[in-house]
């Protein structure tokens, strides 16, 4: 299966929603792109790890290390960024997932991306952009 992460999200209200319920029916993203105002926390699972970010502190946790990239937060709107990217290698069927989730934010202007790469082999790439 080339999709090796499943996706998890916490509501601001304390509600929740997974990629798949206890029976294995699907939720499609949709369902969290119709409430994204409201999302608190958006987590990726699987193969023994978990990575996550928190839109109401501007953060991102991988195996439950956090990574802060702002103290002052209270005042700032995070958006969630997350996609996902399958590769395929010249001259095979092989097919692999690369997962992104991040964040980005507007302060005094300025555009802030902090986003984190996950592929299979575990390498985490963070960046940090502003324009």
């Amino acid at each position: 299966m080339s999709d090796w992460l499943k996706w998890e999200c916490a509501f601001k209200d304390g509600t929740t929603i997974n990629q798949f319920d206890e029976t294995g029916f699907e939720t499609t993203f949709k369902k969290v792109q119709e409430n994204i105002d409201k999302v608190s926390v958006f987590k990726l699972v699987g193969d023994g790890n978990s990575y996550s970010v928190s839109l109401s502190k501007g953060s991102i946790s991988i195996n439950n290390t956090i990574i802060n990239f702002f103290e002052d937060y209270e005042d700032k709107i995070f958006r969630l960024i997350f996609f996902k990217r399958r590769l395929t290698a010249l001259y095979t069927t092989s097919i692999e997932t690369d997962y992104f989730l991040g964040f980005q934010s507007t302060v005094d202007g300025k555009n802030f991306k902090n986003i984190l790469r996950i592929t299979k082999e575990k390498n985490y790439l963070l960046s940090g952009d502003c324009d």
